[in-house]
């Protein structure tokens, strides 16, 4: 059965799924594609989660807390929820208040909650990559992994580069959202800018905060 199907109809759609649901959508007829393209994939990124997992030999939440959160203290920052003392935010769907997605076994592709703080302090990682591996990490996800036709199409390691590739001009940037909830960050080292926008509105066929964010990031001072 389609990992689809598994979670159509669903207000919180992927919350069923199994670990075991993950690896059987490969399939026995999974290939590689003719020509090399760029597709964004939430099941690409959730079942990247489970290869690093393995690898490590660590459930993906503890590999991701001992890698990144910890060392950069973003204490706010878990699967599934929020640290103590926090307050989630009611999301709304066509104005009809939804609950919060669990993401079930595609936790690395949108799991992680957090806070506009903890997010602010992954942003300035980003701008100022820290010594070590973690710093090597963060700057190796910026670098071009594909280049696209127009300067909007060039991609990073999860990351959207928007902008001409000339060294490290390129601004770092991703959105995402839920049924009822959206983000955005966009980082720009060259520039030392950096804009982090959450909303409490779930995507459309065009994601809500995109615009007025970037809007904001093109009109900061250097």
């Amino acid at each position: 059965m389609s990992i689809y199907r598994l979670s159509k109809g669903s207000d919180d759609p992927y919350s069923s799924l199994t670990e075991a649901d993950v690896f059987a959508y490969l399939g026995s007829k999974t290939r590689r594609p003719r020509r090399r393209r760029f597709r964004y994939s939430n099941y690409g990124m959730g079942l990247l989660g489970h290869v690093l997992a393995r690898a490590a030999g660590q459930p993906y939440a503890t590999l991701v807390e001992d890698r990144l959160l910890a060392p950069l203290d973003m204490t706010a920052t878990r699967i599934g929820s929020c640290g103590e003392g926090t307050v989630t935010v009611q999301g709304f769907r066509k104005g009809r208040p939804t609950r919060p997605w669990t993401f079930g076994a595609l936790e690395a592709a949108g799991g992680l909650r957090s806070t506009a703080n903890d997010l602010i302090t992954f942003a300035r990682a980003c701008l100022d990559p820290p010594d070590g591996p973690l710093g090597e990490a963060l700057r190796l996800a910026r670098q071009p992994f594909w280049r696209g036709r127009l300067p909007s199409g060039n991609r990073g390691l999860g990351w959207m580069l928007r902008g001409h590739l000339q060294g490290s001009r390129a601004t770092t940037w991703h959105n995402g959202g839920t049924y009822g909830a959206s983000s955005f960050l966009a980082v720009d080292p060259s520039l030392s800018r950096a804009v982090v926008a959450g909303g409490n509105v779930g995507p459309g066929l065009v994601p809500p905060l995109d615009g007025p964010a970037w809007a904001v990031f093109d009109s900061l001072e250097t």
